[in-house]
């Protein structure tokens, strides 16, 4: 089932990167508008199966999909994959462990992000030629994107010993490079300073921790 799915979106996408602009904002355009003829029928077939408000079952992620699949879109590139709660982490492994997956992201509490970065960490592919600066761009981007306040902020990077140097002079020159706004926190530094008892380095910042 995995794999099904995951060659099906591959498939789909190696297509769906061609399509201009315009013609992709038209394919869920078609979708909303057949969701709204048809969701009257859908919802009385769906209330009859599930005991789900009515509301909610006009929004579930099956209308949507159906919605696409009707308007012609390229739904391989949007599979759904369901499995019963036992049989979830062989299926969570088999998905992420996929060749052709490149990034995985979720909704879920901070138990489920352990459980998915311990997966992704035990197949990721380490690159020693890989491009460091484009790297440290996004590396940067994910620390201080909303001062780092957003649920997807990068907190840690790891980075194979032979080429950490030259990331962390990559890191320094891109945020050195960045314009960022005033900091609501004042007292910053002082969340910093039990890091730095502990051995921490820091690369840059103010002068007080500057090494």
């Amino acid at each position: 089932m995995a794999p099904k799915a995951c060659n099906s979106a591959l498939e789909a996408i190696r297509t769906w990167k061609w399509i201009p602009g315009t013609a992709r904002r038209e394919i869920p355009s078609q979708g909303c508008r057949y969701n709204l003829g048809k969701k009257r029928r859908m919802t009385e077939r769906d209330s009859r199966s599930f005991t789900f408000p009515r509301a909610l079952i006009e929004y579930q992620l099956h209308v949507i999909v159906q919605a696409l699949f009707d308007a012609e879109a390229r739904i391989s590139a949007t599979p759904i994959v369901q499995t019963a709660r036992k049989d979830a982490p062989a299926v969570r492994e088999a998905l992420i462990s996929y060749p052709t997956i490149l990034k995985v992201e979720f909704r879920g509490s901070r138990a489920v992000s352990r459980i998915i970065g311990s997966l992704a960490g035990k197949y990721v592919e380490r690159l020693g030629d890989a491009n460091l600066e484009d790297a440290a761009v996004k590396c940067v981007f994910g620390a201080y994107n909303h001062h780092g306040q957003v649920c997807f902020s990068t907190e840690r990077n790891y980075v194979i010993r032979s080429v950490a140097d030259r990331f962390m002079e990559c890191s320094r020159q891109k945020r050195r490079s960045s314009r960022l706004g005033v900091p609501i926190l004042k007292d910053s530094p002082s969340k910093l300073k039990p890091s730095r008892s502990k051995g921490a380095k820091f690369v840059f910042g103010s002068s007080t921790f500057k090494d």
